[in-house]
Formats: structure tokens, sequence, C-alpha cells
């Protein structure tokens, strides 16, 4: 029985996370997300991790905020330590899965979410109306990783997404007996 989990650990896990969380992390998948055997293999690697540094420095530098290409250098710099903090690594890895980009959030295609909040952008505050449009033009068909939050954001607030996650029991009524 390779799969079994003592009923111990399954309460915890359905106690331990609130059900949207649980949705979400379910909705993007493990191969979204660090697991902590890959944050401990890069922290006890520090030549993996000024790999993985020098990879995304190689990227556009416009997608990185100032502190993640300082972040980045100075990983890059101390590639001869003997390991890295847990913290530096899970760092590390988030930087790389954020960069990634996507096509489909929480089985929406993000072509046609962008396309719908372009056309109705008008509605929305006028620091999303300018995101929206520059992340329509940059690329229409795919987004990065660290924008899907502010993309689903602009999505609800236009009600082109719902709020909750009705297929899920979410919002949703019980029915009459």
């Amino acid at each position: 029985m390779s799969g079994y989990q003592p009923w111990y650990k399954r309460f915890v896990l359905l106690t331990a996370f609130p059900p949207v969380l649980v949705a979400w992390r379910r909705s993007l998948g493990s191969q979204y997300m660090a697991s902590w055997r890959e944050i401990d293999r890069v922290r006890k690697d520090p030549q993996r991790a000024a790999d993985i540094a020098k990879r995304l420095l190689s990227l556009p530098t416009s997608e990185l905020s100032d502190w993640e290409l300082d972040f980045l250098r100075s990983i890059r710099r101390l590639g001869n330590v003997e390991e890295f903090t847990t913290r530096q690594a899970e760092k590390l890895l988030q930087i790389r899965d954020d960069i990634q980009e996507v096509t489909e959030v929480l089985s929406f295609s993000v072509e046609l979410l962008l396309k719908r909040c372009f056309e109705a952008r008008l509605d929305l505050s006028e620091a999303d109306e300018e995101w929206v449009v520059g992340r329509f033009q940059t690329s229409p068909r795919k987004i990065r990783r660290k924008h899907v939050g502010r993309l689903m954001r602009c999505a609800r607030e236009l009600n082109l997404v719902e709020e909750e996650y009705p297929e899920r029991g979410y919002g949703s009524e019980l029915p009459a007996a």
C-alpha cells in the first residue's frame, strides 16, 4: 500500500489549510512549487544555486525587481560557501518559479482573460488599467506566474470570474430538502 496515509495525517491535511488555499495549491499543481527536498538540495549545493542564479540573471532584467537582482548577484558571488540557508534556497527557487510563463490559470485561458480584461479595462482603477494594457501589448497569450494573482483580481473585479469556486462547494447554497 504505497499511497496509504494514516487517518491522523489525512485529518491534519484537511484541517491545516483553508479550503481556498488547498484548492489554489491543487490547481497550480506541485510542478510550480518547490518541494522541501528540492530546497534542501539547492541549499546544500552552492554550485547548483549559483547556476540557477546565473541562468536567472541571463533573462531580461525588466522582469526582476532591484532586490531580486541584488539577491541573485549575491548568490552567484557566494558560490564558494559551504551551504546556504533554507530561506535563501527557498527564495531562489521562488524567483525561478515566478519567472515561468503560464498560459492557463485555474482552468481559465490567460489569453481569454487578458483579452476580456483589456476590453473592459475602463472599469478598472487607473493603475490596473495601465497594467492590463501593458500585459496585453507585451504578450497577450501568456503571463509570468508572479502576475497571475493580479490578473485574477482584475478578472474578479470585472465579474469575469466568480469570487469563489462553486464547483468545489464554496459560495453555493445547499439544495432545499
